[in-house]
């Protein structure tokens, strides 16, 4: 039996017309895992290519880590200004319908949606906290990174990426 090909491979084969190897938009960027395999989308280069109606998250974000073997996915919003709650939940949650047509067929994917931001108001963090996204019927919380952080930041938390 043919093992499966891992995530980040599997998102390569759907698009590489959308592919970006800097996430960054204006005044803000997140730098990507440096282990393993990653493929990268750009949410508006993907939603002007495939016509997608909504607006989406501005990165999707495919990481299939070496060790330990793992396979992660992204939904990554950056704000280098006025972060709008309302507005980030939106293209968080229809970039996560994008990912989970990629990952459709993948078992074990770990999962989280990111805003990274240095400028969040507490009141507007404190209501991105209460709300939630969902993926593949789980639903779960927003993390917070700053502008200019690893996404690789997320797997020492406490209750990073699931």
């Amino acid at each position: 039996m043919t093992p499966r090909p891992r995530l980040a491979a599997t998102a390569r084969s759907h698009c590489t017309c959308c592919a970006t190897r800097v996430l960054r938009e204006g005044r803000c960027s997140v730098r990507l895992p440096a282990d393993g395999q990653v493929h990268c989308l750009g949410g508006t280069p993907y939603q002007a290519n495939h016509g997608h109606p909504q607006r989406l998250a501005d990165g999707l974000v495919f990481w299939s880590r070496e060790r330990p073997a793992e396979d992660y996915v992204f939904a990554v919003e950056m704000k280098g200004g006025r972060v709008e709650v309302d507005v980030v939940l939106g293209q968080l949650q229809n970039g996560v319908l994008v990912a989970e047509r990629i990952c459709a067929g993948q078992s074990g994917v770990h999962f989280a949606a990111v805003l990274a931001s240095n400028s969040v108001r507490s009141v507007d963090l404190t209501v991105l906290r209460s709300r939630r996204i969902t993926f593949r019927g789980r639903r779960t919380g927003v993390l917070k990174i700053g502008c200019g952080d690893s996404l690789e930041t997320l797997l020492s938390r406490a209750g990073g990426a699931s």
